[in-house]
């Protein structure tokens, strides 16, 4: 989440148990938009890794993207650098095995899987890890909604353009806490990570006049349903969506009415593929709040939030 200074010290007045994070000033924040740039610079950051790399994704792909990546990782790990990686087992279903991690645990890398499926409790498989998060060294930090997979790049050769998605590279003090949320889902699923690694011990230099909130929401947890609901409260003047799942629930759909009835301005842009066809959900007209179809040949993966100067 990141605040322009305003909208900063508005946040600043609200309790801090709504998003259950501090603000934390001093960053730097880069956009990235769409795989590519993505996947470059995550390459770019895991090949001068000199301490640490911790990656957690909902899905990887053996496919050239995710082999790719793991080469960088396994041979960052081969030099005796620390190499975490969390997969969730559901994501990874029909994309990759547990064996394809064999060449990084051959040089001393360490992989996770996230709520594998068990018989006893086959319900239980519900809870998935969602999360798209990078962190090399405490020097830098990516979060995005793009995942291991050459599915994101799209297709030439079958005119698959490709998929549209947003991620951010974070540096300054902000990176710690995005370590410290990789270090609390990796000790849900085994033994802890080592408190000697520097990233976990305390934060980097400030890099940027950014201030921003690093919600860490573990499965099962309401933290960004809160702040969802926060940020509709807060809004002065725009309140923009873009969501490729937009299934809202009725408080949260209350609280954007709610906000277009405080004579502000709404817009609800709720990108959506039904059966390879973007669509929009419905006007709320009376309420002030305008839709946006999109009609661009690519498939919205994007998940993004903004009211005022405020970007989540």
């Amino acid at each position: 989440m990141r605040c322009s200074k305003p909208a900063a010290r508005e946040l600043e007045t609200d309790p801090g148990a709504v998003a259950g994070a501090p603000l934390i000033p001093g960053n730097q924040v880069e956009l990235l938009i769409d795989a590519r740039a993505n996947f470059d610079a995550w390459l770019e950051a895991i090949n001068g890794a000199r301490e640490s790399v911790l990656i957690e994704n909902y899905m990887f792909g053996d496919d050239e993207v995710g082999r790719e990546l793991r080469a960088a990782l396994a041979e960052r790990a081969s030099a005796g650098i620390q190499v975490k990686v969390i997969r969730d087992w559901f994501g990874c279903i029909g994309e990759s095995l547990d064996s394809f991690w064999k060449p990084l645990r051959a040089v001393g890398g360490e992989v996770r899987t996230y709520n594998p499926f068990q018989l006893a409790s086959p319900l239980g498989s519900l809870s998935r890890n969602h999360r798209k998060l990078l962190v090399v060294d405490g020097t830098v930090g990516f979060i995005s909604g793009v995942c291991v997979s050459a599915r994101w790049l799209g297709n030439p050769a079958r005119g698959i353009a490709p998929w549209r998605d947003t991620g951010v590279a974070v540096r300054g003090p902000a990176t710690h806490d995005l370590a410290l949320a990789f270090a609390e889902n990796w000790a849900l699923l085994g033994e802890k990570l080592p408190q000697e690694l520097q990233v976990l011990r305390r934060a980097p230099s400030p890099a940027g006049e950014v201030a921003l909130r690093v919600v860490a929401a573990l499965p099962r947890s309401t933290g960004l349903y809160r702040l969802d609901q926060l940020i509709a409260a807060i809004a002065h003047k725009t309140l923009w969506l873009t969501d490729a799942y937009f299934v809202g629930t009725p408080a949260y759909v209350q609280g954007l009415c709610a906000a277009a009835r405080r004579e502000r301005l709404g817009r609800n842009f709720c990108e959506n593929r039904v059966r390879g066809k973007a669509c929009s959900i419905k006007r709320q007209g009376a309420h002030g709040t305008q839709k946006f179809k999109h009609h661009h040949p690519v498939y919205p993966r994007s998940k993004e939030k903004r009211t005022d100067q405020a970007v989540v």
